[in-house]
């Protein structure tokens, strides 16, 4: 039988916190701020201070943490930490977010863009800077390999992260789709920003300012290939044929991603399309509460209820595998593969 079904696999950060890598918002701030109070960076810092102590640096560390008036910060910075809470509880889509309520006042014109442009620019930069640091030992997770081993020729990867770990599974680089960018390859720069939503666009192009639109996710996808090798996917996969089509469709497996508004753009188009007719959902850690977050995040950018369907309830999805997982948890991901992924005959 020739397999006609088109395979989707998407990856977001989770996926490389599986593999053991701190990708994390908590981790980059964390290593941001000991890296300047221990080597500040000479043209750009974030604050100015210097610790003379390990009672100093410990206090620097709080007085940071809450954002307190004590200490001179890059104003960019000091609002990031103010909006973003504390902890481990920040995520990536807090700097998107506090990014756009900036440019928002910019729009009542309260503020220069141009200089809150260029004080992202550097938090930006230095994301990269911790991303190459931090992400270079990485291991095959069995698992993972068994799940990427299934798949047939028909599958697409929509990698979100700006790592590579995908290609610890997958070394044919035409089916992977680095939607936001790669670190250090300016053919396909990464994209971190933020996605407005379709009423936000008109009145930023109405400012006549280019500055508004510099870190719009929609206005940098047209820096790469790669929104349009995505759209070429979709167009070429096999129409869906309702009970009829068991191999015919579009099949999505979402491992690590949140699916919220922050890459609601790009996933839009991707959930309510008509090709789609099964989404499985891997949630983290055995917590199947984060499947209830990721389903009702993709209920709310469908175009209406009739869509719902396409997304499998938690018993027909499964937890994520780590890099932690024992003999058992990696065979319960396997009998998983057996009885719910059947695409190759044995």
């Amino acid at each position: 039988m020739a397999y006609t079904t088109s395979n989707l696999v998407i990856i977001g950060n989770g996926f490389d916190l599986a593999h053991g890598l701190k990708t994390s918002y908590w981790h980059f701030i964390n290593w941001l701020i000991e890296k300047e109070i221990d080597n500040p960076h000479p043209n750009n810092p974030l604050f100015k201070y210097v610790a003379k102590t390990d009672e100093d640096k410990q206090q620097m560390l709080e007085d940071i943490d809450k954002s307190s008036s004590n200490i001179h910060l890059n104003e960019f910075f000091r609002g990031l930490m103010r909006y973003s809470g504390r902890g481990e509880e920040r995520n990536w889509s807090d700097i998107e977010g506090y990014y756009f309520s900036e440019l928002e006042k910019h729009l009542e014109g309260k503020i220069n863009v141009r200089g809150t442009n260029e004080q992202f620019e550097i938090i930006k930069n230095r994301f990269e800077d911790y991303l190459v640091e931090h992400t270079k030992d990485k291991k095959v997770i069995p698992s993972y390999q068994a799940f990427f081993d299934t798949l047939h020729e028909n599958t697409l990867i929509l990698n979100f992260n700006y790592t590579d770990t995908i290609e610890l599974y997958e070394q044919d680089k035409n089916k992977i789709v680095n939607i936001h960018g790669e670190l250090q390859n300016p053919d396909n720069p990464m994209i971190f920003g933020y996605a407005a939503k379709e009423a936000d666009l008109p009145i930023l192009y109405e400012k006549n300012d280019n500055q508004f639109l510099f870190n719009i996710k929609q206005n940098r996808y047209g820096d790469s290939m790669s929104e349009a090798r995505l759209d070429d996917f979709l167009k070429k996969a096999a129409r869906n044929e309702g009970n009829q089509g068991l191999y015919k469709g579009i099949k999505i497996f979402i491992f690590g991603h949140s699916c919220g508004i922050s890459d609601e753009y790009i996933l839009h188009r991707i959930v309510n399309h008509e090709k789609v007719n099964d989404i499985k959902i891997f949630y983290y850690d055995g917590i199947p509460h984060q499947h209830y977050e990721i389903r009702t995040n993709l209920k709310r950018i469908m175009n209406n209820r009739s869509q719902e369907p396409k997304i499998q309830n938690v018993h027909k999805c499964h937890r994520m595998p780590q890099h932690t997982d024992n003999e058992e948890q990696e065979r319960a991901f396997v009998d998983y593969l057996e009885e719910h992924i059947k695409f190759k005959k044995k």
